[in-house]
C-alpha cells in the first residue's frame, strides 16, 4: 500500500510541474508572426471535399481501417466487435457519426480516453520512465479517422519538408541521413577551427505544448473552413484522461 501511495504521489507531483510548464505564452503579436509566415493554401474545392457529411462506406472504410485488436477504450468494445458486428449495428453507428459531422457537437463521454502507462525500462523509476498511451471509444476513433483520411492527401502541401515524418512521401530516415552528413562536414572541413557547433533539442511534451487557440489560429490562416476547424477542435478540446492504475 505504502509503494502504491508513493507511486501515486510522484504521478501527482509530475503531472502538477506539467501543467505549470503548459502554462499560456501567446502573445499579442501571435496572430501578426502567423499571418507573415502562413500563406492561405486551400481552396474552394478542397474546402467542399473536407466538409462533407462522410457516406455510409466512407464510416464503414473508416472503422475497417482500424485494426482489430487495438486495446478498448473507457466504453469497453474492441475494435473488433464493431468489425463482427457491422452487419447489425452499423446503421446506427453511421447515423451517430453522420449527427456529428452535421451538429459539430460530440456526445458527452465520447472523447472519454484512459491513460495506460507503459514502462521504457525493466525498472522504472521516475514517471518520465513511462510511455503513455491514449486508449479511445470506437465511436471517436471513427471519426478522427475520418478527418485523418480526408487530409491525407493534402497534408504533404500544408507541412514543411524540415519535417519528414508521418507525411506520404516522406521518411524519418531523411533526417537522420541528413544530421549524419552535416555532423561528417564538421568534421573533416575547416568548419572546426571557426567554433562550429551542432544542437539538439528534445522538446518535452511538444505535441501538448501546442496551444489550442494557437492550432485554431493556424487552421484558419490555412484556409480551412470553420465547419471542419470546428470538427477538429472539438476532437482536440473536449478529451477528458482517467489513468488506469
Amino acid at each position: 500500500m505504502k509503494k502504491k501511495e508513493q507511486e501515486l504521489s510522484g504521478a501527482s507531483f509530475f503531472l502538477d510541474d506539467l501543467l505549470g510548464l503548459l502554462s499560456s505564452e501567446l502573445s499579442s503579436h501571435t496572430d501578426e508572426i502567423v499571418n507573415q509566415s502562413i500563406c492561405p493554401s486551400i481552396s474552394n474545392e478542397t474546402n467542399e471535399r473536407l466538409i462533407k457529411t462522410p457516406s455510409d462506406e466512407e464510416t464503414r472504410s473508416a472503422i475497417f481501417s482500424i485494426h482489430p485488436d487495438k486495446a478498448p477504450g473507457p466504453d469497453g468494445f474492441s475494435d473488433s466487435f464493431f468489425h463482427s458486428n457491422w452487419e447489425t449495428i452499423g446503421e446506427g453507428i453511421t447515423r451517430e457519426i453522420q449527427n456529428f459531422f452535421i451538429s459539430g457537437v460530440l456526445p458527452q463521454g465520447i472523447n472519454a480516453t484512459h491513460i495506460c502507462l507503459i514502462p521504457k525500462k525493466t525498472t522504472p523509476k521516475s514517471m518520465a520512465d513511462y510511455r503513455p498511451i491514449a486508449l479511445c471509444n470506437v465511436y471517436y476513433k471513427i471519426i478522427s479517422k475520418i478527418l485523418t483520411a480526408r487530409l491525407h492527401p493534402i497534408m504533404n502541401g500544408l507541412v514543411s519538408e524540415n519535417q519528414s515524418a508521418f507525411v506520404p512521401g516522406r521518411a524519418i530516415t531523411d533526417n537522420v541521413m541528413i544530421t549524419h552528413e552535416m555532423l561528417h562536414f564538421l568534421k573533416i572541413s575547416k568548419a572546426k577551427k571557426r567554433g562550429s557547433m551542432t544542437i539538439k533539442i528534445d522538446m518535452t511534451k511538444a505535441y501538448d505544448r501546442v496551444e489550442w487557440d494557437f492550432i485554431r489560429l493556424v487552421l484558419t490562416r490555412m484556409g480551412f473552413h470553420p465547419k471542419l476547424i470546428g470538427w477538429i477542435m472539438q476532437c482536440v478540446t473536449s478529451v477528458t484522461f482517467q489513468f488506469l492504475v
